[in-house]
């Protein structure tokens, strides 16, 4: 049975590469502040997006999501 660090270290593991991915659905191109925030997300960091409303900070949560529902399976 592996520890929890084992399974958390795999799961960083296999979401390395997926922004690509995440991107290529959007249909349109990422912002830099985006492509620079997803690049944290994907490397295991917390991020603060402040832009203002309409500028698609929600984009960052999605692929935050995208992650996790790859992991979960």
């Amino acid at each position: 049975m592996s520890s929890p660090a084992d399974r958390y270290a795999a799961a960083r593991r296999r979401s390395r590469g997926q922004l690509a991915t995440f991107a290529d659905s959007l249909g349109f191109e990422l912002d830099p502040f985006q492509r620079d925030a997803c690049e944290a997300v994907e490397a295991g960091h917390g991020v603060l997006v402040a832009a203002p409303t309409g500028a698609g900070k929600t984009v960052v949560a999605e692929f935050a999501v995208f992650l996790a529902m790859r992991d979960a399976h």
